[in-house]
């Protein structure tokens, strides 16, 4: 079977390096003119002066544009299934190899007042610790779950995909590795995954 690829949404990498290059825009323009700007009482301890601010968003501006185009013009998708196994390049340094991998599961939560397409992937009991997460996973993924044989990865950012086509991969890789994996707890036997909380 060939490779499954999940790839970064185009439209919304380029709705993001718009945005950033209009923060950027604005900010060396609030820069260059001086331009006066009365901020909240709550702001002014943090930037001191409109300068200060520009400044900020100038930098911000020019991150997020960068972000989006260094991710736009890499070429990597977001998550390919292949012999290797299972890779996400936003959150893994490594792929997850089959053998870990005893199932997966689609769902949906809400996270921050915005409902997200969850996947969530059933792994053998000790594997969690030994995937390579990568600084992302750590300390931005907000759907990490605290189940030791649960790892969960928001879709948030990726192409939509098709379910059917996506179950079939899943089920043609898991299969193919089925010798070397344990029987897979039944979903609805395993406690809540805790979509939605930060845990280490």
């Amino acid at each position: 079977m060939r490779d499954y690829i999940i790839r970064f949404d185009s439209t919304k990498l380029f709705l993001a390096i718009l945005f950033g290059l209009g923060m950027l825009a604005i900010g060396v323009y609030m820069y260059l003119n001086h331009t006066t700007v009365d901020l909240p009482y709550r702001y002014r301890g943090l930037f001191g002066s409109t300068k200060n601010a520009a400044i900020f968003v100038g930098v911000v501006g020019a991150g997020l544009a960068l972000f989006g185009a260094r991710r736009a013009l890499n070429g990597r998708a977001g998550i390919v299934m292949n012999e290797d196994g299972f890779m996400d390049s936003r959150y893994l340094n490594a792929p997850i190899p089959w053998s870990w991998i005893n199932g997966h599961q689609m769902a949906e939560t809400t996270i921050m007042g915005q409902d997200m397409e969850v996947l969530a992937l059933i792994v053998q009991p000790g594997a969690k610790s030994d995937i390579d997460f990568n600084w992302n996973y750590k300390f931005n993924n907000w759907v990490k779950s605290d189940e030791d044989q649960v790892v969960a990865f928001t879709l948030q950012g990726l192409e939509e995909q098709d379910h059917y086509e996506l179950q079939t991969a899943f089920n043609f890789w898991i299969n193919s590795y089925s010798s070397r994996r344990q029987s897979s707890p039944a979903w609805g036997q395993a406690s809540s995954p805790g979509f939605g909380r930060r845990v280490r």
